[in-house]
């Protein structure tokens, strides 16, 4: 069976509170007839969500870092070419001798 690509979207943007909206409703159901089944889907669902709490700032974190040294990896580059072209780094260009098509061949 084909699911639909609204859905699979949706999914994917709301999985995880559809997820804990689940076990929450299965622990409030378990809650009266296995009172340690209700405790142990809730303890489960508090740990993935402090776990994801915890992961998702160092995530964040460590994104921004990564941009950063993409940015400062692009401008080095970006210099290091500006300055092999010789001019812009203040050395004139070689002159071509008479009788030669390029500079400094005899």
């Amino acid at each position: 069976m084909r699911i639909p690509r609204r859905v699979d979207t949706a999914l994917e943007r709301h999985g995880g509170a559809l997820a804990l909206t689940t076990a929450l409703v299965i622990a409030a159901a378990a809650l009266r007839w296995q009172p340690a089944l209700a405790t142990f889907v809730l303890g489960a669902v508090l740990g993935g969500f402090l776990g994801h709490r915890r992961l998702s700032g160092r995530l964040r974190r460590a994104r921004r870092e990564n941009g950063e040294l993409l940015r400062q990896n692009g401008a080095l580059r970006h210099r290091n070419s500006v300055l092999t072209g010789g001019f812009a780094a203040g050395v004139p260009p070689r002159p071509v001798a008479a009788g030669t098509d390029h500079a400094g061949a005899s």
